[in-house]
């Protein structure tokens, strides 16, 4: 007798509201109309919040956080949600998350904070060429030459016949 449920002076209870009519919206309107869909393809609230009450991806986290608080934070953050949520829905733990990360810290001219995470995304993907090509650009970017090459190098005992590596590996040992 003391809650008014059908008021929506409460925030969070407008949000829900909003965000309900946008599930319908999208199931109606946008994927009504494929062709040949089935019944069963249809976007719920899970769908974007895994979990959560605010869905964020993991690599918007890290790199808010890398940004705002420092890269020890980031990479602190990082081992707590692994270790809280792996193996569930709702975060993406795969090595293209701390390689995305990585990436843009590359492109906002923050080498030493990429070459955190990539050692990071080494430690937890040994087997990822990826993250030491991305190790190899980094060093490269800083003129560390002896770093690029060796990482340049792990690539390629990996992907022995990656075509890309070899030319700058080439052209960085000339």
């Amino acid at each position: 007798s003391t809650f008014d449920f059908a008021s929506d002076a409460k925030k969070s209870k407008k949000t829900a509201r909003v965000m309900m009519q946008m599930v319908q919206k999208i199931n109606d309107e946008h994927l009504g109309s494929i062709s040949g869909r089935s019944a069963a393809l249809q976007v719920t609230c899970v769908t974007c919040h895994r979990g959560q009450s605010k869905p964020r991806m993991l690599e918007d986290i890290l790199t808010v956080t890398a940004e705002e608080v420092g890269i020890e934070e980031a990479i602190e953050k990082y081992r707590e949600l692994r270790e809280q949520y792996y193996g569930s829905f709702t975060y993406d733990f795969s090595e293209g998350v701390l390689n995305e990360v990585a990436q843009k810290l590359l492109a906002s001219e923050n080498n030493e904070g990429a070459i955190a995470m990539l050692k990071l995304n080494t430690e937890y993907f040994p087997d990822g060429a990826a993250a030491y090509y991305f190790l190899g650009e980094a060093y490269s970017a800083q003129g560390n030459k002896e770093l690029a090459i060796e990482n340049y190098k792990k690539v390629l005992s990996l992907q022995p016949n990656n075509p890309r590596v070899k030319s700058k590996l080439d052209a960085l040992m000339k």
